[in-house]
């Protein structure tokens, strides 16, 4: 439960919701409380709601009159509560309890205080702590229509407890999805266990990591295997020498934080400059492969449109909205080098917050927006410079990338190779048979 406090403060805005509700599930170990619940106290949304709205009228009540004027049996017996007063009791002297730590921590007291009421950001909060119960209906799966799998092994089954009040008759279609605080075993003997303290999620409301194996064909892995990073034959290193230098901005983990930090706010800094140096933190610090159009605009080519010497960069900007109403920024066409793209490593974790804490170092300012396959970052909104956007796109979903682009997609830049240029599919066999000096004078 703890986790799932954590996450309503700091990600989902439900503070006071995930609080309040801890404190009455903490004071319960049974779901008896829950048979004897007046209808009108039931939630939809399932147990979790239910309590939280019974959390949530007697802290109304207990906080619009002086303390000592609110009386716990005129209310319960007001709202036909009395069977459960000794519970609700508990629970305010947790809530109580947890109140006053709240209110000394300067780092989460006004988080405390946020309540949404809205059970899609209570469960998500809730699934920050109990990703492994999450259990989905058999009946779903073509299977008994009243069990359920765990989400994760649907071997593990299940059924719910019957006192929750999600719980429908035989005739009518189990709730589809559930998350539960509870896993009970009936016995020693692990067969089928009961759900108990449960609340409706929907599918996309899961964000939990699953592990699967997948295998790959060998003509998928052939298809699939990169090029090494390789350097330029020698003719054409000595007619464009300067492609070196600027593989190595931003490869070369050698680089010194002093030219790291003049590339962004040195007398000569430009967007590109600072592009650079961003690109640079990602394949060094965070072992991302950079991909796309800066490699061929600017890395290759070192093109600039005269468009960006225009007194209002952010002008620049546009957006799409998605299906789920996300605005996403991107470049106008005609400003070249228009972004970064980078393909997050597949041997070890990403941490978005830690990349933007490398950003901030720099006073680089940055704004994310989260979709299911990629981090979008709009990055340098007001800097006179201008304003840039940056692709972190998940690893699994570069994989599946497998169309080619001669002139951008297929080059690619890793860490450590300061001179090199590499390819993300092999394209120098047949039936394509293209080298890379062929691509690199393409784009010259």
């Amino acid at each position: 439960m703890s986790k799932a406090v954590l996450a309503a403060l700091e990600n989902y805005h439900c503070g006071r919701d995930l609080i309040c509700l801890s404190s009455i599930l903490s004071v319960l170990n049974t779901t008896n409380v829950l048979k004897s619940l007046p209808q009108n106290m039931k939630s939809s949304g399932g147990d979790f709601m239910t309590l939280l709205n019974i959390m949530n009228d007697v802290l109304l009540v207990k906080q619009s009159v002086p303390t000592d004027q609110f009386d716990l049996d005129r209310f319960c017996k007001t709202t036909g509560l009395d069977c459960i007063r000794h519970i609700i009791k508990q629970a305010l002297d947790r809530y109580t309890s947890l109140e006053k730590a709240f209110h000394s921590s300067s780092n989460y007291r006004q988080e405390a205080q946020i309540r949404s009421g809205n059970w899609k950001y209570v469960a998500k909060s809730l699934l920050a702590g109990y990703s492994d119960n999450v259990f989905v209906s058999m009946k779903d799966l073509q299977e008994k229509t009243h069990q359920y799998g765990r989400y994760k092994d649907t071997t593990d089954l299940a059924i719910l407890d019957l006192q929750s009040t999600l719980v429908r008759p035989i005739s009518e279609a189990p709730v589809s999805i559930v998350l539960a605080r509870d896993v009970r075993y009936s016995t020693a003997v692990r067969s089928t266990a009961i759900l108990s303290f449960i609340g409706e999620i929907k599918p996309s409301w899961i964000e939990c990591p699953t592990k699967r194996n997948i295998k790959i064909s060998d003509e998928e892995l052939t298809h699939l295997h990169s090029v090494l990073p390789r350097l330029l034959h020698p003719k054409m290193r000595k007619q464009y020498p300067d492609i070196e230098k600027r593989i190595a901005c931003i490869t070369d983990s050698k680089r010194t934080m002093v030219d790291v930090y003049n590339s962004i706010k040195g007398r000569g800094a430009t967007r590109e400059t600072r592009m650079e140096a961003v690109a640079w933190i990602a394949v060094c610090k965070f072992h991302c492969k950079l991909e796309g159009g800066f490699v061929r605009d600017w890395v290759i080519g070192h093109y600039r449109e005269p468009q960006q010497r225009t007194n209002n960069p952010k002008s620049w900007i546009q957006y799409r909205t998605t299906p789920k109403g996300q605005r996403i920024p991107y470049m106008n066409r005609d400003i070249v080098p228009a972004d970064l793209d980078c393909h997050l490593p597949l041997d070890r974790y990403f941490d978005i917050d830690k990349f933007l804490d490398e950003l901030y170092k720099f006073d680089l300012t940055c704004e994310v927006i989260r979709e299911d396959w990629r981090y979008v970052l709009l990055i340098d909104e007001n800097a006179p410079t201008g304003p840039f956007t940056m692709d972190l796109i998940e690893p699994h979903v570069a994989l599946t990338h497998d169309r080619i682009d001669l002139d951008v997609s297929n080059l690619s830049l890793e860490k450590d190779y300061p001179h090199e240029i590499g390819m993300r599919i092999d394209i120098t066999q047949s039936p394509y048979s293209i080298e890379l000096e062929t691509i690199v004078q393409n784009i010259q």
